[in-house]
């Protein structure tokens, strides 16, 4: 990836044999799909560059081997390749800045919060957002560091895991006061990241072993706890007891929220509703388990 001079670094770097060129966000740009983005990209259409402004950065893609007019079915792919680009940097930003709702402009409760929020040198405040009433605080600001990570990411074509994501779509239900759907998609992103952890170990033991685990179903207790440990691994709880705790009971709560649409969880031998005052206990232990399961990959991956 080659960084351009600049207070933040433009980001350039191939992708399917196309020099992709990313701009560093605007501070109170939007980022969404814009209707027109086909006909704003052709009309800026050049022999040798070609240039998009869309969502809150712009894209440039240099083409030396295209003239104008480019044939209708190269458009459709520069098209693709160029929306390939914004949704890879859209779900970094998303996963790396915790700020869960940029591109999501179409849900109406988000009002104008879906702008980027970029880092103030004086200030490292979680950012606070949502204007219905039930905002709270959460993510850190883009900065020079993280849009550099970003960039290398992208220049591997690399995508964030099914599981970060929903982690950031359950912080968008819990914005919109939907805990049931909040506790499904964080219960989902806990099981979908123990899951790839596991799978990852085992695709790198011999083949009897992975024949043994392929034809076993373990629950989420025992994965997070004696199988990862048979792995080489450290249990969650061992990691964190509180958070293991906190995330069993969320475990168990997606269960009820998928067959009775209630989120109820036991504390100290009684049943105790969720609500938006408690939920956040919850969301701080999931945080843990993927904190714990990137551990997990550094040490054993």
């Amino acid at each position: 990836m080659k960084l351009t001079p600049g207070k933040w670094a433009s980001l350039s770097f191939a992708r399917d044999g196309t020099v992709v060129s990313v701009e560093k966000p605007e501070s109170v740009e939007k980022f969404y799909v814009s209707p027109d983005i086909e006909a704003k990209y052709f009309r800026s259409m050049a022999a040798e560059e070609l240039a998009v402004t869309a969502f809150f950065t712009k894209i440039s893609l240099h083409l030396p081997s295209l003239t104008a007019p480019v044939p209708q079915e190269k458009r459709q792919d520069i098209l693709m390749l160029t929306l390939s680009v914004l949704s890879d940097l859209k779900a970094w930003i998303r996963v790396l800045t915790g700020q869960y709702w940029v591109g999501y402009k179409e849900r109406p409760f988000l009002e104008d919060s879906h702008t980027i929020a970029e880092v103030a040198p004086s200030s490292q405040r979680p950012i606070r957002h949502g204007k219905t009433g039930t905002a709270f605080e959460y993510g850190r600001p883009l900065d020079e560091v993280k849009w550099a990570e970003i960039g290398r990411r992208l220049e591997r074509k690399e995508r964030p895991r099914p599981s970060q994501l929903f982690f950031c779509d359950g912080l968008l239900d819990v914005l919109e006061d939907d805990l049931e759907q909040a506790v499904l998609a964080l219960g989902v992103a806990c099981e979908i990241e123990i899951q790839s952890l596991l799978d990852e170990l085992v695709s790198r033991k011999p083949e009897e072993l992975q024949k043994i685990f392929a034809d076993t179903r373990f629950t989420f207790g025992v994965r997070v706890a004696r199988t990862i440990k048979h792995l080489g691994g450290t249990p969650f709880g061992e990691f964190d007891q509180d958070a293991a705790q906190l995330v069993d009971k969320l475990y168990k709560m997606r269960g009820a929220a998928a067959h009775r649409g209630e989120c109820v969880y036991e504390q100290r031998g009684k049943l105790v509703r969720l609500n938006r005052s408690t939920i956040g206990k919850f969301i701080h232990a999931v945080e843990k388990f993927f904190e714990w399961s990137e551990i997990q990959r550094a040490s054993l991956l």
